[in-house]
């Protein structure tokens, strides 16, 4: 499986284990990460979502950092697909509608990044 991510490393594409198989998964399908425990749900475009039986710590080391943020423990999100920030109620806005809490701690990083 490693060595299957490496060469697909400069395709935008990047493969998950899952119970059925492997499924392949264009960085620009996925809107954001969930975290549960060990666990992680990737919430992807056309309202579709992958179970991935490892840390959102794990997977985050697969996706290009320029694409994705950490803005919460429990959140990643592909920067590609905000569409606004509430500062004074501490969410991000995606452009799918969907609401993300922002982490006290983590919001440093998101206006640094963008300001």
């Amino acid at each position: 499986m490693e060595s299957l991510s490496q060469q697909m490393g400069g395709l935008d594409i990047v493969a998950f284990s899952t119970s059925e198989g492997l499924e392949f998964v264009h960085f620009d399908e996925i809107k954001y990460l969930e975290a549960d425990r060990n666990y992680t749900t990737l919430f992807l475009e056309e309202n579709r979502k992958l179970l991935i039986s490892k840390s959102i710590g794990q997977i985050e080391t697969k996706l290009p950092e320029n694409r994705f943020i950490r803005i919460h423990q429990s959140f990643t999100v592909n920067v590609t697909k905000i569409l606004r920030y509430d500062r004074s109620e501490n969410y991000l806005v995606l452009k799918s509608g969907e609401k993300l809490s922002v982490s006290v701690r983590k919001n440093s990083n998101l206006t640094k990044r963008f300001v």
